[in-house]
């Protein structure tokens, strides 16, 4: 899983802030309720606070950036000045180091006008104050993700990791809360670093989290529903596919075949290791998976067919044999079936090729009737 584009980091402007005394004009509180509302991403909500901040002259360059994030998503104007003096300041706010606020939003503003050697420096400069003890370390969750993207900011990904984890922890422990984007951004590039050394493990929390955050993507949900299967938690991992399910129903259909085989997955006794030729199913290649399941249901079907034929319904022992096969070739089909899903493929379109993609989502096609 791969970081996303700087472009993307827009939702990383997100930034919790401390209440100060009002100034004339400036209504009281309106500071913390403008910082509430943007890191919510009520951001029409939050713009004539942040105006009315403005035009009081109780904005630091922070707050500008704010703003200007604010009026840009409304395709303001006045955006790119606002953009201009929030720079401004913040260049002066660096300079004096107090913080990392300043020099965090002075990152993501420098990337927004493509100043990305100046993106660099004071990142580095940032990171070496607080490696030197001149600027102190963090102690709040949200200073230290605001350090860890610093590092980040640096390609220096070690270090970035290890602030982000202590800004997850430092807020579940504290029960601080850390805005949406913060949470699901550290989470991510956690859940990338545990995905190299395939650790799935920590690759099910860190991606657990994001879906917690809110702002879990499709492709979030995948992968946390796959590392779960990987896990053996076949019953979760069809939550989190009906939690895509649920997050984009219009791009979703994947999503409803893997999650119901994994439903069924749950509600067997056993998953057959390996297919009947003796091999793991991970040993299997893509066409001899959708060929297993091809056969499967294509046995079952003509079985069950057959079995409602007059005068050939079985019954006593042979129905007991009858259906003891069924439910094999049952997990058979489900145990390649998942197979087929960790890898990412189109289960749908197996399904429909195969004319099974009722039996996907119906357990009872897998039984003789009367039962």
């Amino acid at each position: 899983m791969k970081a996303k584009a700087w472009s993307s980091l827009a939702v990383c402007a997100l930034l919790c802030g401390l209440p100060w005394a009002s100034s004339a004009g400036e209504e009281p509180g309106a500071r913390a309720r403008a910082i509430e509302l943007y890191d919510a991403g009520r951001y029409a909500e939050a713009l004539p606070l942040l105006q009315q901040l403005d035009g009081a002259g109780s904005a630091d360059g922070p707050l500008l950036y704010r703003l200007y994030y604010c009026q840009n998503q409304a395709r303001d104007p006045a955006a790119r000045e606002t953009l201009r003096r929030s720079i401004a300041k913040m260049e002066e706010e660096s300079a004096a180091g107090e913080g990392l606020e300043a020099p965090f939003y002075l990152v993501n503003a420098y990337q927004r006008v493509a100043r990305l050697s100046d993106m660099k420096r004071i990142a580095g400069e940032t990171t070496t104050r607080v490696e030197s003890g001149s600027l102190a370390e963090p102690t709040t969750p949200i200073g230290m993700f605001r350090l860890g993207k610093l590092y980040d900011d640096q390609e220096r990904s070690d270090a970035a990791l290890g602030w982000y984890t202590r800004a997850l922890e430092g807020a579940r422990e504290s029960d601080t809360a850390l805005p949406e984007a913060y949470v699901a951004w550290a989470s991510r590039r956690v859940a990338e670093s545990a995905r190299e050394s395939g650790d799935d493990t920590a690759l099910e929390a860190s991606l657990t989290q994001v879906a917690e955050s809110g702002s879990a993507t499709l492709d979030d949900l995948d992968l946390l529903a796959i590392t779960r299967l990987r896990l053996g938690r076949y019953r979760e991992a069809a939550d989190a596919w009906g939690m895509a399910v649920r997050a984009e129903p219009a791009r979703a259909d994947r999503a409803r075949y893997c999650g119901s085989l994994a439903r069924m997955a749950s509600e067997l006794a056993e998953l057959p290791a390996a297919a009947p030729d003796g091999r793991a199913w991970s040993e299997l290649s893509g066409s001899e998976l959708e060929q297993q399941m091809l056969e499967r249901a294509t046995e079952v079907r003509e079985r069950v067919a057959a079995a409602a034929q007059p005068g050939q319904r079985p019954s006593g022992d042979e129905r007991t044999a009858i259906a003891a096969m069924l439910s094999e070739q049952h997990a058979r089909f489900v145990a390649a079936g998942l197979e087929y899903a960790k890898r990412g493929l189109d289960l749908r379109q197996a399904a429909f090729s195969g004319g099974y993609a009722p039996m996907v989502f119906h357990a009872k096609r897998w039984r003789l009737p009367g039962r």
